[in-house]
């Protein structure tokens, strides 16, 4: 088992994982609304189109990094199976060399568009309160075939450790099921938003949290 460095012939593997992980997570439901028969497919090409942009960008601002264990077939490479994208604050922007990476044609959303506009601006305000001048854990996403293993604790630790060495603090915005496991790694709870469709007959709420690990509070602690 190990982690590193995500490269281009890793995204096609992570958007695989985004949508077996997030394709049954209330959240994606929401934004979904009445277009829940596409979502596969759709959550697929949408994640690696954005994984491949990212990746490719010319003035990176976010880290891949993937968690890989031994094939079961000898002699074969590593299987990805789990992975983390992390916002990285000005000071820490990854170093490399620019990434050739061949993007996906844009294509229509499948995302109801006044929840997708609900989301972005009541994550932004989140942001604004808690997150910024963090390095921010963006996503994080195991194959459901590989969970109860502790590899998503390990892909959190494994930057938690650099959080401390940059001496900079952690934020995380978390849907679903993300705030047993980050509570469960030290992660205090900053504040608690309601995403809320009003919409006469389509009304609907989605819950998420803001979460902060600072590592010079638990030194001090």
């Amino acid at each position: 088992m190990s982690i590193r460095r995500a490269q281009p012939w890793d995204l096609e593997a992570m958007a695989r994982i985004a949508v077996r992980a997030y394709g049954p997570l209330p959240s994606i439901s929401f934004l979904l609304h009445t277009n829940k028969d596409h979502a596969p497919d759709f959550i697929e090409r949408f994640f690696l189109r954005n994984y491949q942009m990212d990746l490719g960008s010319t003035a990176p601002t976010k880290l891949f990094m993937v968690l890989t264990i031994d094939a079961p077939v000898h002699d074969t490479p590593k299987q990805v199976v789990g992975f983390a994208v992390w916002r990285l604050r000005p000071d820490q922007s990854p170093r490399r060399h620019p990434i050739e990476v061949e993007v996906l044609g844009s294509e229509g959303s499948c995302f109801d568009p006044h929840r997708s506009q609900l989301t972005q601006l009541k994550m932004a305000e989140a942001t604004s309160r808690h997150i910024n001048n963090h390095m921010e854990l963006v996503e994080l996403a195991v194959d459901p075939d590989h969970r109860r293993r502790g590899h998503a604790s390990l892909l959190c630790k494994h930057r938690m450790d650099i959080a401390v060495e940059d001496k900079v603090p952690i934020g995380v915005l978390a849907t679903d099921d993300g705030p047993d496991l980050y509570q469960s790694l030290g992660f205090d709870v900053k504040e608690k938003f309601i995403i809320a469709d009003q919409r006469p007959g389509m009304e609907e709420e989605l819950e998420f949290w803001a979460f902060e690990w600072d590592p010079a509070g638990k030194e001090q602690a």
